[in-house]
C-alpha cells in the first residue's frame, strides 16, 4: 500500500510452497492486497518448493527471471533465510536489465544485517512484529502488566519453566507473547460484543457454543475494529 501510494504501478511476488504459514501467508497477503489494489496490477505470483533450507533452486531462478523480464515496479520476496541470500546474486546479475523501484523482504530487520545479505541489503525495505524492547513496555487490559512482570508475578505457574517461553536471538531474550495476547484479544473482543448484552449467570462459557453469538465474535474480530490492548500492543 505504502508502493502504490508512491506511483509504483505493478508488483511481483515470490514466497515459499514449504507449508509454513508465516512465509506462505506473508505470500498471499501481499497478492490479495495488489489484486485488490485500483492503482497497482500483479505481474507474477510464483511459489518456490523449499523443504528445509534445500529449494527448487531452478524455480527461484525462473520467478524471480520471471519479475526482471516484466520490468515490475516492486518485487515482493518472503523466503525463508538461507534462500532468499540466494536472491540477491540474482537481483544484481540483473542490473543491466532491469533494476526494480523497490524490494521487500520479510528478512530485513532480522540478525540486524538483513540475515547475513549486509550490504547488499541497504536498499531492500522490510517489516518485522514488535518484540524484545517493546513487551518491556505494553501492558495488558485485562491485567495491567507486561509480560515480563506477569511471569514474575503470582499469576504465573509456581513450576512454570522460563526457558520454554524464551528464545536467545541476537543475543537477546524474546519472550513467546503471542499466546497469552491471542487469548487475551479473545477475552477483550467478548468483552466488547457483549458490553450491552446479558451473558448467563452460570455455565458462562456455554453461550459461544450458540452458533449466532459465536459468529458474531468471530465478525467482530475480522473487522479490524480497535479490540484491545495486549502485550503485542
Amino acid at each position: 500500500q505504502q508502493f502504490e501510494l508512491r506511483g509504483m504501478k505493478t508488483a511481483a511476488v515470490v514466497y515459499e510452497d514449504s507449508g509454513n504459514y508465516f512465509f506462505e501467508g506473508v505470500g498471499e497477503r501481499a497478492i490479495q492486497i495488489v489484486e485488490e489494489s485500483n492503482l497497482m496490477s500483479l505481474t507474477g505470483k510464483a511459489q518456490v518448493k523449499i523443504s528445509g533450507v534445500e529449494a527448487d533452486w531452478a524455480a527461484l531462478n525462473r520467478s524471480i527471471e520471471a519479475a526482471v523480464a516484466s520490468k515490475t515496479d516492486v518485487l515482493v520476496v518472503a523466503l525463508r533465510s538461507p534462500v532468499w541470500l540466494k536472491v540477491m546474486p540474482l537481483l544484481w546479475e540483473a542490473q543491466s536489465r532491469h533494476v526494480f523501484k523497490a524490494t521487500w523482504a520479510v528478512n530485513v530487520p532480522w540478525g540486524e544485517n538483513c540475515a547475513g545479505a549486509g550490504v547488499d541489503c541497504a536498499h531492500v525495505v522490510g517489516a518485522s512484529q514488535i518484540a524484545t524492547e517493546q513487551i518491556n513496555v505494553y501492558k495488558d487490559s485485562l491485567i495491567g502488566m507486561t509480560f515480563p512482570e506477569l511471569q514474575k508475578s503470582s499469576f504465573w505457574p509456581e513450576n512454570s519453566d522460563l526457558t520454554a517461553w524464551t528464545v536467545v536471538a541476537s543475543g537477546h531474550n524474546v519472550y513467546f507473547y503471542d499466546i497469552c495476547s491471542a487469548v487475551s484479544v479473545f477475552v477483550q473482543a467478548i468483552q466488547r460484543v457483549w458490553r450491552f448484552r446479558q451473558l448467563p449467570e452460570s455455565n458462562t462459557g456455554e453461550f459461544l457454543r450458540d452458533a449466532t453469538s459465536y459468529e458474531d465474535l468471530r465478525l467482530f474480530m475480522r473487522e479490524g475494529t480497535l479490540i484491545g490492548d495486549t502485550f503485542g500492543g
